[in-house]
């Protein structure tokens, strides 16, 4: 696979970007709650959270496209109020479009050249399309790309000026498995770099798997962050079993190094970690009689689904 250039600008910023006590609101509707957070150069930081959590209104913020009522943004170091300030960081940052908002008539090629004239320094045409694979599609409209393609075409856009940090959007949908192996390995060889990568995604196996960072907002308000590993601590293991009696939940929760038990319709998952939850929680639910079982891993979709509030049905 070809690589690019290395960068010829200026040596990264740290943070890349600075987010301090921000806050918006819409009338009597809290988007945003004090949210605070930075990204250091070259880390893939990941935000997650449910629809309605205030995602896309803190990215709009940060891209300048909001205005916030409370807290600072900075990016590169500069404070993107200044309008001089705003538009140099702007030159050297990607955002991903979406499907929606690309001319259904223009063709790849006459779509990279488009957006190549915006920036004074672009990478080259042909060695994005080759990086992407996609120089057989040069020639097709953009209405007739299989979804996958479409997405491809759209984070080569994202590219396409050189940035030092890019703003993805669920980057991997539509793409099928080795598409997105592709893609991830494309865009490690672009941090190594020096790119920066915010990554908003709901798909939970990708972000533990790529991310560096993991911030976890709901309702308007940051309720975790920090890598997988810190992030899963208090939730290193799970035992999941047919769904007990109330008696026997209030026994779980009171077994050593128990950090969370939670009951649905049909299961009973307990979390905690160390030898010692695992030999109590196993003599105990063998004492009760309960002998089918399954003891994993948590992962980032535990936390998420244990950390955020039940959509309203």
């Amino acid at each position: 696979m070809n690589t690019l250039p290395p960068h010829n600008d200026v040596s990264p910023i740290n943070p890349v970007v600075d987010v301090s006590s921000l806050s918006k609101s819409y009338g009597t509707l809290v988007a945003l709650d004090n949210v605070s957070f930075s990204v250091s150069p070259g880390q893939v930081f990941c935000l997650v959270g449910p629809n309605g959590a205030g995602k896309t209104t803190l990215i709009d913020c940060i891209l300048g496209l909001k205005s916030p009522n409370n807290g600072s943004i900075k990016i590169f170091g500069y404070s993107i109020e200044d309008d001089s300030h705003r538009k140099k960081c702007l030159s050297s940052i990607g955002v991903q479009f979406q499907q929606d908002s690309m001319y259904e008539d223009i063709q790849v090629e006459e779509a990279l050249h488009l957006y190549a004239t915006m920036y004074q320094a672009p990478i080259d045409i042909q060695e994005l399309m080759s990086l992407f694979r996609i120089e057989h599609l040069r020639k097709k409209s953009y209405k007739t790309l299989s979804g996958g393609e479409q997405r491809k075409l759209l984070i080569a856009i994202t590219l396409v000026g050189d940035p030092k940090l890019v703003f993805l959007d669920e980057p991997t949908s539509n793409l099928d498995p080795h598409a997105r192996k592709e893609l991830w390995h494309i865009l490690g060889d672009l941090r190594k770099r020096g790119l920066t990568i915010f990554l908003s995604t709901h798909n939970m196996e990708e972000a533990q798997e790529q991310s560096d960072i993991i911030c976890l907002i709901d309702s308007g308000k940051i309720i975790a962050q920090g890598n997988i590993e810190s992030l899963l601590e208090k939730f290193q293991l799970e035992f999941k079993f047919a769904v007990g009696t109330e008696d026997d939940l209030i026994y779980l929760n009171e077994l050593p190094n128990v950090t969370q038990v939670v009951k649905d319709s049909t299961h009973t998952l307990v979390y905690g970690r160390g030898d010692s939850f695992v030999e109590s929680i196993s003599g105990t639910l063998q004492s009760k009689g309960i002998s089918k079982y399954s003891v994993g891993p948590a992962n980032l979709e535990d936390l998420f689904l244990l950390s955020t509030k039940k959509p309203e049905s």
